[in-house]
């Protein structure tokens, strides 16, 4: 599919009818940008960064099955707390492997007893004389693993290309009273209940971060102001790249004159950093969510933040969404979701990868517009044997900077 064009190049149906969806072609969508198997555009994008695939509180003895990229694993721990990630069928005779157990050093498949460390050597062959012969031949395929801020991530790219795991410098602060809370622990239970993995394809989910019109009508106008008691200015938009992706930033001017910043970002290549939710709150924000495709119709969402110990028990024990939202989405009848949508109902329904060919985008849809064009450059760079935009192999260029938050205008 050619590239999307420019907004001000876009224009309604100017072929002489009367609009009527009669005789109208299929619509198709960027399969460059929304399929991510293996070798495929943005599944190679994907490959070449560490990706989180659960909480690090999810990993234990018993084994996890899980689907990331479209391929599907086996996470567990060994018998010494060391995670590991394999291919889920056993490469003897393909019995999966979430019905192995483990041991101290590693997983043995149900089936005839292979076992196999966290890096996928087979040590053992049981059936075989002398637990098998040249046992250094047979491997099963695994990806390493490595865990930060409660979340264990992989990197499923090629050997020569794997980077550093990113820090981001807001996570790593240590003030005493603050405390790092980890959400999307199970499939399909997070601290509000909409869905995850979220049925529908990754950019759906992540181009909404930089989709700045959205949040004035979908969080604001539409619905009423969902994240503040005060009617909400509209504000003017400012786009920038950054050295890990792009932001932008929304001005307000208050009644009393003083302008209000709001400072939103994405980073490469589905890491989102919003603002703080309410608008009085002035800080910089310390909530980082990474939308990871599961394969192509499908996106598991996984945040980090870093909040006010109280305010993490809140989180913890359900209270901060009974304070914020009234009830969770699941207890919301499907009266109450027509009534009051959300990000999870705009993204839906859209269908399971949504019709490009089918949009119109016009100067408000700038933010998305750029970032699409910033992942094909990072996928275009990868085609010409270049590194992509914000991948690190030098440990004094590892961190990211977060400036998402509210802030005050200064005024020299």
């Amino acid at each position: 599919m050619t590239d999307l064009v420019a907004p001000e190049a876009v224009k309604a149906s100017d072929n002489g009818d009367d609009g009527r969806g009669y005789g109208r072609r299929s619509g198709t969508f960027d399969e460059d940008l929304t399929r991510v198997g293996p070798g495929t555009p943005a599944g190679e994008l994907f490959r070449r960064y560490w990706l989180p695939f659960a909480t690090a509180a999810e990993l234990g003895a018993r084994p996890v099955r899980l689907r990331i990229l479209g391929e599907d694993l086996v996470a567990f721990r060994d018998g010494t707390g060391t995670p590991g990630l394999l291919q889920e069928r056993c490469m003897h005779r393909g019995t999966s492997l979430y019905y192995g157990k483990t041991e101290s050093a590693g997983i043995r498949c149900c089936h005839h007893g292979w076992l196999y460390d966290v890096e996928g050597r087979c040590l053992e062959q049981p059936c075989e004389a002398s637990q098998g012969k040249r046992l250094e031949k047979f491997r099963q395929p695994w990806y390493p693993v490595q865990e930060r801020y409660g979340l264990a991530f992989t990197y499923l790219g090629p050997a020569e290309h794997q980077p550093l795991l990113p820090r981001y410098d807001v996570l790593e602060l240590d003030e005493a009273g603050y405390s790092l809370f980890v959400d999307a622990a199970t499939p399909y239970r997070t601290t509000t209940g909409v869905p995850n993995p979220a049925p529908y394809n990754w950019l759906q989910m992540n181009e909404s971060g930089m989709d700045a019109a959205h949040v004035e009508i979908l969080h604001g106008n539409m619905g009423g102001a969902k994240h503040s008691d005060d009617e909400v200015p509209k504000p003017t938009i400012d786009y920038a790249i950054t050295s890990a992706g792009m932001q932008y930033t929304a001005r307000r001017q208050r009644a009393d004159g003083v302008i209000m910043l709001r400072v939103y970002e994405n980073f490469l290549p589905s890491v989102h950093v919003g603002g703080n939710p309410v608008l009085a709150d002035l800080s910089r924000s310390a909530i980082i969510s990474w939308h990871v495709p599961v394969d192509d119709y499908g996106v598991r969402s996984f945040s980090v933040m870093r909040l006010p110990t109280p305010d993490v028990q809140a989180l913890a024990d359900g209270s901060w969404t009974a304070k914020m939202m009234g009830n969770t989405w699941r207890e919301r009848s499907d009266e109450e979701r027509q009534d009051n949508p959300g990000d999870y109902e705009a993204q839906v329904s859209q269908g399971p990868i949504t019709l490009h060919s089918e949009e119109h985008l016009v100067s408000s849809d700038r933010g998305v517009i750029i970032w699409r064009k910033l992942l094909r450059e990072s996928i275009g760079a990868i085609q010409d044997g270049r590194p992509p935009q914000n991948v690190f192999f030098d440990d004094n260029h590892g961190t990211v900077p977060v400036l998402s938050g509210n802030y005050l205008e200064r005024v020299e």
